[in-house]
């Protein structure tokens, strides 16, 4: 992986981290999570499960802010 990669995304965590005003390490404390579901059918069920359980709407509003980002950067990784 190249250094500019890892640069772009080094920011895209940073941005994400701040739409969220969650600490950056909090994701990559997640990302090493040995529980997370494997298969798209759990993971959509485990994000359901939790986002049904947030309270405030900051919070639910936070949440699709993430996944639009990351969707956003996906798209334009593939060049679509």
């Amino acid at each position: 992986m190249s250094s500019q990669t890892d640069g772009s995304k080094a920011r895209r965590l940073r941005e994400i981290s701040r739409a969220l005003g969650v600490p950056e390490r909090q994701f990559l404390e997640l990302v090493a999570s040995p529980d997370i579901p494997l298969s798209a059918s759990e993971q959509e069920a485990e994000l359901l499960r939790l986002f049904r359980q947030l309270r405030h709407h900051d919070e639910r509003a936070g949440c699709i802010t993430f996944v639009r980002l990351a969707v956003a950067a996906q798209k334009g990784q593939s060049g679509v």
